[in-house]
């Protein structure tokens, strides 16, 4: 017997689970889509993250300035080093940037930071704001003039022959005058390291001074990277719980308020990736 439509019932109960599954994957797809999208975005938020996290946002403000400030013909007698790390009586030190030039020796403080800034020369702590969230951090003119000491030792030359420069690379914006000597462009210190000085150095002593500091400097990779952080740990328990570094790991506090009550204490500059705290003396 035929059914409606002139279909058997054989005919018809064979189509039924045909039927039935188009009916479930008209269903599933945009399900599935669903998932998908929602999985690539938690990706992307979770890549986000850990790319915006401060060891790879300073990593990502190096990389910038090398870029513009490398020499880029081959008949160029400068040399560029970049993240050195060097010993010292202390421990270890590392260096962002170290620019050898007829011009002079250039060593190079970066700095990848958004909102205005606050500071001078003779300030221990600049101020960052930013959102209006205020943050302290130290000031880096002293922070770089660590590192002209250390190349200074390995080239064994005068410490005030050597030019003293930070770069902020982000979006920071000075609010206060600022000495020459601090760049808000890559551009401004690319002209700097070019044009602003008389030649002092022959391509010989270039070479030379490119030597010493290869010889002197820890192999770069993760080994170098570890011992600097374990040495800035030591640095900072041998000065003590009243110190500024991080008890943690080491690197630089910054001044913050606790959310709750307003106390002002000490964090990790590399939060959320350190959560070291100290209080505030």
């Amino acid at each position: 017997l035929a059914g409606p439509g002139g279909k058997t019932p054989g005919t018809m109960r064979a189509g039924a689970p045909k039927l039935a599954q188009t009916q479930m994957l008209g269903h599933t797809t945009p399900m599935l889509l669903f998932v998908l999208i929602i999985g690539g975005i938690l990706a992307l938020a979770f890549l986000y993250a850990a790319l915006d996290t401060p060891q790879w946002k300073g990593r990502r403000g190096e990389a910038k300035v090398n870029r513009h400030i490398a020499p880029k013909a081959q008949e160029d007698p400068r040399i560029l080093l970049t993240d050195v790390t060097l010993p010292t009586p202390r421990g270890t030190t590392q260096i962002d940037q170290i620019m050898l030039a007829p011009q002079g020796i250039f060593v190079i403080e970066t700095k990848n930071m958004d909102g205005w800034i606050f500071g001078s020369a003779d300030q221990a702590k600049w101020t960052q704001t930013l959102y209006k969230t205020k943050s302290r951090f130290q000031n880096p003119l002293r922070q770089n003039h660590k590192h002209v000491l250390a190349v200074a030792e390995v080239l064994g030359i005068d410490p005030d022959a050597l030019h003293n420069i930070v770069v902020f690379v982000g979006e920071a914006e000075p609010r206060t005058d600022m000495p020459d000597n601090v760049f808000w462009s890559t551009r401004s210190l690319k002209h700097h390291l070019r044009e602003a000085h008389a030649v002092v150095y022959s391509p010989q002593a270039i070479k030379g001074f490119g030597q010493k500091l290869e010889a002197a400097r820890l192999a770069p990779g993760r080994d170098t990277d570890m011992a600097h952080i374990q040495s800035r740990q030591d640095a900072a328990h041998a000065r003590g719980p009243n110190g500024t570094a991080c008890p943690r790991c080491g690197a630089e506090m910054v001044e913050r308020k606790n959310k709750k009550n307003g106390d002002a204490f000490l964090g990790c500059s590399t939060f959320p990736r350190c959560r070291g705290t100290r209080q505030l003396a």
